[in-house]
């Protein structure tokens, strides 16, 4: 009886027929959820990437231009006074004190300050002193 046991252990079962067709059928159609998805991942991952790289390089020709912003005398920035287009940006000057200029680049769409910053011009009498 125990010989038995172990015979029918070993022996292949016999079920309904057409079985593991159904099973690799199920396995198949996992398999290819699981790759649709890990497609469509990447594709979101490397639109990701490409915006990064556009705003880095957008943030880069930005502060170009805002380092050559930062050079302009007391009268010139006194002349751009509040927001005008400069280039593909919007430039925003404006004097919180009578010494000290803040300095915001804006995409030229109005949505987000790209980069900002404030400069210190003396006035002309300060030298005299």
């Amino acid at each position: 009886m125990n010989a038995r046991r172990r015979c029918d252990a070993c022996a292949p079962r016999r079920g309904r027929p057409g079985l593991a067709l159904l099973e690799c059928l199920i396995a198949t159609v996992i398999l290819a959820i699981a790759g649709v998805s890990l497609v469509v991942q990447l594709r979101e991952a490397l639109g990701v990437l490409d915006r990064v790289r556009r705003d880095d390089a957008e943030l880069r020709q930005a502060d170009q231009f805002l380092s050559k912003v930062r050079l302009w005398s007391r009268v010139e920035l006194d002349a751009r006074l509040g927001e005008r287009e400069q280039g593909p940006y919007r430039l925003r000057v404006t004097r919180s004190m009578p010494r000290l200029y803040r300095l915001s680049l804006v995409d030229s769409g109005r949505t987000r300050v790209l980069l900002e910053t404030t400069v210190y011009r003396p006035v002309e009498d300060d030298h005299a002193r």
